[in-house]
């Protein structure tokens, strides 16, 4: 329970800041940008995943499922004002399964992101799109549909640098 605790806050504290040590106080302009390769179209990619430690890509994880939460959450509210409490979790729940792995732990989730961009042609894909796909796989989807949709995400972002 401690250590849950620490973790929380410690991940408020990263997302209130909006940077990790020795990141820029400020979004660089593409000039600036010392790694353009991390990013694919704005988004962060594998090359972005790969380059994190272990903190912060637990730290990275944590604060991405809970934007996702809060953002999933404020569009169902606003899309359904009138809907009970228990209508508006139960269309998260539903969301939720098709943006971030449901019933995989943080270190699950990780390790299923290392195995995606450990293929050096799936590095330009974002990372939302890796969690997608392990969406999907989690969910039973067929490998040979899997396998469609992962070589249609290389054709998209593989023009990216």
């Amino acid at each position: 329970m401690k250590k849950s605790a620490i973790l929380i806050a410690a991940t408020l504290l990263w997302c209130a800041t909006g940077r990790t040590q020795g990141a820029p106080e400020h979004e660089p302009s593409p000039a600036q940008d010392p790694h353009p390769e991390y990013r694919s179209k704005g988004k962060p990619n594998g090359r972005f995943w790969r380059g994190l430690n272990a903190e912060e890509k637990l730290l990275w994880l944590v604060a991405y499922r809970c934007g996702l939460e809060d953002a999933t959450f404020g569009a169902i509210q606003d899309r359904y004002p009138d809907a009970g409490v228990q209508t508006v979790v139960e269309r998260l729940k539903d969301k939720m399964a098709f943006l971030y792995p449901p019933g995989l732990t943080l270190d699950e989730v990780g390790t299923s992101l290392e195995t995606f961009f450990a293929a050096p042609e799936n590095r330009p894909i974002p990372v939302q799109y890796a969690l997608t796909m392990i969406c999907f796989r989690v969910s039973g989807m067929s490998q040979a549909v899997l396998d469609e949709d992962v070589a249609r995400l290389r054709r998209d972002w593989s023009g990216e640098k």
